[in-house]
Protein backbone atom coordinates (compact mmCIF):
# COMPACT_ATOMS: atom_id res chain seq x y z
CA UNK A 1 0.00 0.00 0.00
CA UNK A 2 1.46 3.51 -0.70
CA UNK A 3 0.12 7.23 -0.16
CA UNK A 4 -0.93 8.87 -3.24
CA UNK A 5 -0.48 13.04 -3.72
CA UNK A 6 -4.00 13.31 -3.18
CA UNK A 7 -3.34 11.76 0.81
CA UNK A 8 -5.62 9.20 -0.93
CA UNK A 9 -4.25 5.30 -0.82
CA UNK A 10 -3.32 2.61 -3.54
CA UNK A 11 -3.33 -1.23 -2.96
CA UNK A 12 -2.47 -3.74 -5.67
CA UNK A 13 -2.57 -7.74 -5.84
CA UNK A 14 -4.79 -10.14 -7.69
CA UNK A 15 -8.42 -10.97 -7.29
CA UNK A 16 -10.17 -13.55 -10.11
CA UNK A 17 -6.54 -14.33 -12.00
CA UNK A 18 -6.42 -10.45 -12.61
CA UNK A 19 -4.45 -7.72 -11.58
CA UNK A 20 -6.39 -5.92 -9.14
CA UNK A 21 -5.67 -2.24 -8.32
CA UNK A 22 -8.17 -0.12 -5.35
CA UNK A 23 -7.67 3.27 -4.53
CA UNK A 24 -9.47 4.39 -1.00
CA UNK A 25 -9.42 7.30 0.78
CA UNK A 26 -7.70 7.51 4.47
CA UNK A 27 -11.10 5.92 5.97
CA UNK A 28 -10.77 3.06 3.91
CA UNK A 29 -13.70 3.69 1.25
CA UNK A 30 -13.13 2.62 -1.91
CA UNK A 31 -12.76 5.53 -4.36
CA UNK A 32 -12.30 2.61 -7.46
CA UNK A 33 -11.56 -0.45 -8.03
CA UNK A 34 -9.96 -1.95 -11.08
CA UNK A 35 -8.96 -5.56 -12.48
CA UNK A 36 -6.09 -5.64 -15.33
CA UNK A 37 -4.92 -8.11 -17.69
CA UNK A 38 -6.52 -10.73 -19.21
CA UNK A 39 -3.72 -13.55 -17.90
CA UNK A 40 -2.73 -14.38 -14.42
CA UNK A 41 -1.36 -11.08 -12.88
CA UNK A 42 -0.19 -10.82 -9.80
CA UNK A 43 0.66 -7.16 -8.98
CA UNK A 44 3.91 -7.13 -5.66
CA UNK A 45 4.32 -3.80 -5.27
CA UNK A 46 3.62 -0.07 -6.40
CA UNK A 47 5.43 3.22 -5.87
CA UNK A 48 4.69 6.73 -6.68
CA UNK A 49 5.89 8.56 -9.48
CA UNK A 50 6.69 12.25 -8.99
CA UNK A 51 4.63 13.33 -11.59
CA UNK A 52 1.43 11.47 -9.59
CA UNK A 53 1.03 8.24 -11.45
CA UNK A 54 1.88 5.17 -9.90
CA UNK A 55 4.00 2.38 -11.24
CA UNK A 56 3.05 -1.63 -10.76
CA UNK A 57 5.31 -4.24 -10.67
CA UNK A 58 4.10 -7.58 -10.49
CA UNK A 59 4.31 -10.70 -12.84
CA UNK A 60 2.03 -12.87 -14.85
CA UNK A 61 1.96 -16.15 -16.35
CA UNK A 62 2.86 -16.18 -20.12
CA UNK A 63 -0.39 -18.05 -21.69
CA UNK A 64 2.32 -19.20 -24.15
CA UNK A 65 4.72 -21.38 -22.99
CA UNK A 66 3.41 -21.02 -18.88
CA UNK A 67 6.12 -19.28 -17.44
CA UNK A 68 6.62 -16.51 -15.51
CA UNK A 69 7.35 -13.47 -17.24
CA UNK A 70 7.66 -10.04 -15.78
CA UNK A 71 4.92 -7.04 -15.99
CA UNK A 72 5.47 -2.95 -15.24
CA UNK A 73 2.61 -0.86 -15.48
CA UNK A 74 1.78 3.03 -15.12
CA UNK A 75 -1.29 3.91 -14.16
CA UNK A 76 -2.74 7.76 -13.66
CA UNK A 77 -4.59 9.07 -9.99
CA UNK A 78 -7.39 7.69 -12.13
CA UNK A 79 -6.20 4.18 -13.38
CA UNK A 80 -5.77 5.10 -17.37
CA UNK A 81 -3.00 3.26 -18.79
Amino acid sequence: MVESFDHNYMIVGQKDYSGLIIKMDPSGNIIWARSHGEYDIIYNSSIVTSDSCFVLAGYYINPVNYEYDVICTKLTQDADT
